[in-house]
């Protein structure tokens, strides 16, 4: 379901100093909240794979949380119109800290472990969980030094651009695209739409291409004007009393690069280096925004940064790959001390009471 779901998003994000989480932000008007607990290997993932299945027979659209440290499994599931979610709690959340005991339902899955035999494997599982921290570190390393790069070419495009001229454009397109005040203001949910992840950087434009019927499309390969652009564009939405998704830069989390406006099923997006939509759409250029001869006058050092940036993220890329490997052969040990009878009960109780939330 993780690979053909159209309605993904990432909710956790590589970050200087591990993984950045926004599932907290994300549960805030949520009134029933499971919080699966568990070592890797348990099959927490799988467990939220039925949840997800389970409400959509049920009519009930969902969006689900693609894990960055593994794409290939998800790590949430949300049903906001009836404010249901099951998570996973642990790394990188944490959520134990902040929400247990408040309004989730704890399901563990650490109840189907056999710890006696998993201690057979103790000296294994300790080196595994060393070498994975060791390549999240790295990882780390090689995200802030492609940040920094990143921001160098951002602000020599900055520099040069007319941002009044460009938050004058963002406003007006949003008058255009998003109608009247309602009244009121809008509420706001943060979101990412693109991750670092082990397979490279991952852009769930279709979930963009699912959400809305009108795209607006600001085409800007530095993203210095498309970051003024959808500054207004955000706050002009929220002014006019309606609910948004922002959904931040995975580099610069306080940077947004899309806003979608579910009620109207209107988005406006951000394409740069890295961001692009695979449909044939019209796009608004940054040129018309930029002294382009002013910008052409630093080619060498923008290239420069590009060819560093990319060999950057590629190091990143392979730190995540080869953390992936250890968390692959963590979960081989944990599976062998694994119960499946009582994963599975573990995994039915969880979708009775999905069921009688319903």
């Amino acid at each position: 379901m993780s690979f053909t779901y159209p309605n993904n998003y990432f909710l956790s994000a590589v970050d200087t100093s591990g993984f950045l989480s926004f599932v907290e932000r994300n549960l805030a008007d949520y009134t029933r909240i499971f919080l699966l607990k568990g070592s890797v290997g348990m099959k927490k993932s799988d467990a939220l794979i039925s949840v997800a299945e389970r409400l959509n027979e049920r009519g009930i659209t969902v969006f689900l949380a693609q894990n960055p440290r593994d794409p290939d499994r998800i790590e949430g599931v949300f049903a906001p119109e009836i404010k249901l979610a099951a998570v996973i709690g642990s790394f990188p959340h944490n959520l134990d800290e902040r929400i247990g005991g408040i309004r989730e339902i704890a399901v563990d899955f650490n109840a189907a472990r056999n710890n006696s035999l998993l201690n057979e494997t103790a000296a294994e599982i300790t080196d595994a969980y060393q070498k994975r921290a060791a390549d999240y570190e790295r990882a780390g390393r090689y995200f802030s030094a492609a940040r920094s790069l990143l921001r160098d070419s951002f602000m020599m495009s900055a520099d040069v651009t007319d941002g009044d001229r460009a938050a004058k454009f963002g406003m007006m397109s949003a008058a255009k695209l998003l109608g009247k005040s309602r009244g009121g203001r809008g509420r706001e949910t943060l979101r990412f739409l693109s991750a670092v992840t082990p397979d490279g950087l991952i852009f769930r434009d279709d979930t963009l291409l699912d959400a809305a019927d009108r795209i607006f499309i600001i085409d800007d390969r530095f993203s210095a004007a498309a970051k003024v652009i959808m500054t207004a564009i955000r706050y002009s939405a929220i002014e006019l009393g309606l609910d948004i998704i922002s959904c931040m830069c995975p580099f610069f989390p306080d940077r947004v690069e899309h806003v979608i406006v579910p009620e109207l099923r209107v988005a406006f997006c951000t394409e740069n280096r890295y961001l692009s939509i695979r449909a044939d759409l019209r796009r608004y250029h940054s040129r018309r925004f930029i002294d382009m001869s002013a910008l052409s006058s630093r080619r060498q050092r923008l290239l420069f940064n590009k060819r560093a940036t990319d060999e950057l993220i590629s190091g990143c890329v392979g730190a995540l790959r080869s953390a992936r490997e250890q968390n692959e052969l963590l979960s081989s040990y944990y599976d062998r001390a694994r119960r499946p009878d009582v994963t599975d009960e573990i995994t039915c109780s969880l979708l009775r009471q999905v069921d009688a939330s319903v």
